[in-house]
């Protein structure tokens, strides 16, 4: 039994150590003055240009529609900024003793970049904050006490897409440039952002259900009363089944891809 324990909680405690080393590593490149005072205030402004587009095209309205698709929208450009991890551990020389260990590399790989979560969670809730006391965004009650859960739900969402994106840049290295740009473009452009979904075409209205965001814009919406047909609990769930469904594609496909890697002896090959 006791082995059994210990079986079902080491996943959970590499997680923690691969998270934590993410975070030192995080806190030897940024200090708290730098990420707040350079890349928050420069997400800041992203949200402002594209609110203040609003303003000049439609009017307060259309405003608060992108002012709170936009703050998701910065959620998910940290999110799957990890896209270049895994590709990353295996030209540093880091992936090959990582294999070798007995902690499970995939699982490893997965949580290294944690902070990452923590920090577009952050990063969404101040600017959300500044911008709804500059712009003066109705917070209706209750609806505005569960909006904090809801962007947890998006980074988290976002993060498992990260992941999947890393599994796909370790294959194709090729994609190790885009990835990241690209999948931010792409939930940017689909996920109801900027423009309602209904705009697309049927075949993209279904491709944006699979992606992060999509779900969660549309419960933030309506505890905000933009769209107050959705129901936010349900979208919460959807946000995070979208978000479980990408991890477990990440965790299958680089497993696979390792374990083969691993077999023909390409481990250490860039």
């Amino acid at each position: 039994m006791r082995r059994f324990i210990a079986m079902t909680l080491a996943p959970w405690r590499v997680a923690r150590a691969a998270a934590v080393a993410g975070y030192q590593e995080f806190r030897s490149l940024f200090s708290l003055r730098a990420w707040l005072g350079g890349y928050v205030v420069r997400l800041l402004f992203q949200v402002i240009f594209f609110s203040m587009v609003g303003k000049y095209v439609g009017g307060p309205g259309l405003v608060q529609y992108l002012l709170v698709g936009n703050v998701l929208a910065i959620i998910a450009m940290q999110g799957v900024a990890h896209a270049q991890s895994a590709a990353a551990e295996r030209t540093s020389g880091f992936l090959l003793p990582l294999v070798g260990s007995p902690a499970d590399h995939v699982v490893t790989l997965l949580a290294r970049n944690a902070i990452r979560l923590v920090l577009s969670l952050a990063s969404g809730i101040i600017v959300l904050t500044v911008l709804v006391i500059a712009f003066g965004l109705p917070l209706p009650l209750p609806g505005v006490l569960f909006v904090p859960p809801v962007l947890l739900a998006v980074a988290i969402s976002c993060y498992c897409f990260g992941c999947f994106l890393a599994a796909l840049v370790y294959r194709f290295e090729g994609l190790r440039q885009v990835a990241s740009n690209a999948a931010y473009l792409t939930v940017a452009v689909f996920a109801g952002v900027n423009v309602p979904i209904s705009y697309w075409p049927r075949p993209l209205q279904v491709f944006s259900e699979i992606l992060p965001v999509t779900h969660g814009l549309r419960a933030l919406r309506a505890l905000l009363g933009q769209v107050p047909q959705a129901a936010p609990g349900g979208q919460v769930a959807w946000e995070l089944l979208v978000g479980t469904g990408w991890m477990l594609a990440a965790g299958v496909l680089l497993r696979w891809w390792i374990d083969a890697d691993r077999a023909s002896g390409r481990l250490d090959l860039a």
